[in-house]
């Protein structure tokens, strides 16, 4: 605790995003998703300064309200489903937005991993080259 506001929604949307990326989905900023947050909040606040009257529009905002929370962790990028993500990954999202009470998730999908693996190791050999060259260079000037 003893964090600012801000910090903590940082902090939350922090610890969610990677659930987002093992799934292979492209997402929000955290500046974004700090704003939803922000958003939920100021909107709980309401509710609760109003949590005893019995009005009406006071039950719609609750409703409302409910509808807003079931997509707090929805941090899908909101141009998604035009993008270039695999089939499993839209399924997935598409899944988690119609019945989040049975959606989840299997373990890291080892082709993408072993493929993201694969580049990493390719940018190290790269940057060694690369120094290698540069010090060859200076050497000999």
């Amino acid at each position: 605790m003893g964090k600012t506001a801000s910090g903590s929604r940082k902090a939350v949307v922090e610890e969610v995003l990677p659930f987002w990326s093992r799934a292979g989905i492209s997402t929000t900023t955290v500046i974004h998703a700090g704003t939803k947050l922000s958003k939920l909040v100021k909107a709980y606040n309401d509710l609760k300064k109003n949590k005893n009257k019995d009005r009406p529009k006071h039950r719609m905002d609750e409703e409302i309200f409910k509808g807003d929370l079931q997509e707090i962790f929805d941090l899908a990028h909101s141009s998604l489903q035009r993008a270039d993500v695999k089939d499993e990954g839209k399924e997935f999202l598409r899944s988690q937005r119609e019945d989040r009470g049975e959606s989840s998730m299997a373990g890291i999908d080892l082709v993408t991993a072993k493929k993201v693996e694969k580049q990493v190791e390719r940018g190290t050999r790269l940057k060694r080259l690369r120094e290698r060259e540069d010090s060859d260079i200076a050497r000999l000037t």
